[in-house]
């Protein structure tokens, strides 16, 4: 679920329309979800959000995904 709300589009919050008297809203930049299928995890957001794939991490503690839409960075791991 917390990775479904950081996919809010935040591009049109300005200090003038947040209703916090001129506090910008914070914005989550970064998340990582833990699975054990990667590539089936990365699919889904990248073709229900449209992220794009920046990298590919294989080494011998973890495989995955790093995808952005420019504002929000995923990083899909798998644990060794």
């Amino acid at each position: 679920v917390v990775s479904l709300l950081a996919l809010i589009p935040t591009s049109g919050i300005t200090k003038s329309n947040t209703g916090r008297r001129g506090c910008e809203m914070p914005k989550i930049k970064h998340i990582a979800i833990a699975t054990q299928d990667i590539d089936k995890t990365a699919g889904f957001y990248k073709d229900v959000f449209g992220l794009r794939e920046i990298a590919k991490l294989e080494s011998a503690n973890a495989n995955g995904y790093f995808l952005s839409d420019g504002n929000v960075n995923m990083a899909i791991l798998d644990f060794q």
